[in-house]
């Protein structure tokens, strides 16, 4: 059965913290090439199709970002420069949307400055460039946040954060997540549903998170697993405003442990940022629950988990999602070594996102729980 194109919707969402103007249509890159301020030009990944785009978006200049590591978007800020466009539209998954909100930014300014004095802060991005974002992933919720994660060149993760990395204008279009296998499917929507359980968690949330975030799990325990398994269009578009609503309340409340704990295990290991996220909440469920029980409760009634603790079913959720994907839930399928995990563990408590989670956090118990899972 064919299903009609629904009409362009603008998303009223309760989040006065937020400036990102959110709409959903389907053709959203051909929509967004024919609204945005002129000249446009599209920012694309290496894997994107030609057939994503429509008919105005394929008459716009096309710059491609291999990645989010800081070459690539030295890169692609000089290229803006030299184009000096009126908007750009940035269509991809996480590492493209990331990529792009940081070379609007350095667009604007005379030089090029050093990455560590824009994760410090000492020198402020400047974007003057109308930024358009597109997801094509249901997870990471970049579209609607502040701040980008840029890799290194020697493969450390960093985040850069300034409020001129909000985007103009984010569109919604789950059609373009069609094309997501299980795996991918898989590590977005446990993106996704990491930024909502720590959203719930994190020391910063409030009752607008909460109520944003514990949206994102109802939709994610209706969706997400029929979407690895057997996706349908619902599925697709349940999963869309999931990673929507997550993305919004991680915008407030940042993210915590797992997020810190899963950078080197992407950075040096090569393994899906999602996929390492999943992990490292089954390490931090249990302990974060000792000290955070209310939180943990709230994360599981809102991910429909009944009939055993909170840490628990939520963790069942997750091993069943990476079972579904056909993956194993365990660091040694993934080539982790336990004096990896030690390193890791030793090295994480230095990361930022530590300090938005509650209070007390174990780490000998969450070394522990990794090393059990090696």
């Amino acid at each position: 059965m064919s299903e009609t194109a629904p009409q362009r919707q603008i998303v009223q969402i309760e989040c006065g913290w937020n400036p990102v103007r959110v709409l959903s249509e389907r053709g959203a890159v051909d929509m967004a090439a024919r609204n945005a301020r002129s000249p446009a030009v599209l920012v694309i990944g290496g894997h994107s199709r030609r057939s994503e785009f429509g008919e105005a978006a394929n008459h716009r200049k096309r710059l491609v970002v291999p990645s989010s590591r800081w070459n690539s978007v030295l890169a692609l800020a000089a290229e803006l420069r030299r184009l000096r466009p009126g908007s750009v539209v940035a269509v991809g998954g996480g590492s493209v949307l990331d990529a792009a909100k940081v070379a609007c930014g350095l667009a604007g300014l005379p030089d090029e400055p050093a990455l560590g004095d824009l994760v410090n802060g000492t020198i402020p991005l400047r974007r003057t460039i109308e930024l358009w974002q597109i997801p094509t992933t249901a997870g990471t919720g970049s579209e609607v946040t502040k701040w980008s994660s840029i890799w290194t060149e020697d493969g450390r993760k960093v985040s850069v954060e300034a409020d001129a990395l909000y985007a103009d204008v984010a569109v919604l279009d789950p059609a373009l997540t069609a094309s997501m296998d299980a795996r991918l499917t898989a590590a977005t929507g446990l993106d996704a549903l990491g930024h909502a359980v720590e959203s719930i968690w994190s020391r910063n949330h409030r009752p607008e998170t909460d109520r944003l975030a514990c949206h994102a799990l109802g939709l994610i325990a209706r969706h997400l697993p029929d979407a690895v398994s057997g996706p349908t269009a619902r599925h697709r578009t349940g999963m869309s405003s999931a990673a929507l609503h997550a993305g919004l309340a991680l915008s407030w409340c940042r993210s915590t442990a797992p997020h810190a704990l899963s950078y080197p295990f992407t950075g040096v290991l090569g393994i899906e940022h999602g996929l390492a996220v999943g992990l490292m909440l089954l390490a931090v469920l249990e302990p974060t629950e000792r000290i955070a029980p209310q939180r943990v409760e709230l994360a599981a009634n809102a991910l429909r988990i009944s009939g055993s603790s909170g840490s628990r079913g939520i963790a069942a959720f997750v091993k069943d999602i990476f079972s579904r994907a056909g993956l194993t839930a365990r660091l040694g399928g993934f080539g982790v070594t336990p004096e990896f995990v030690d390193q890791t563990v030793a090295a994480a408590a230095a990361q930022p996102r530590f300090a938005n989670h509650p209070d007390g956090l174990d780490m000998d118990e969450v070394r522990g729980a990794l090393l059990r899972l090696v």
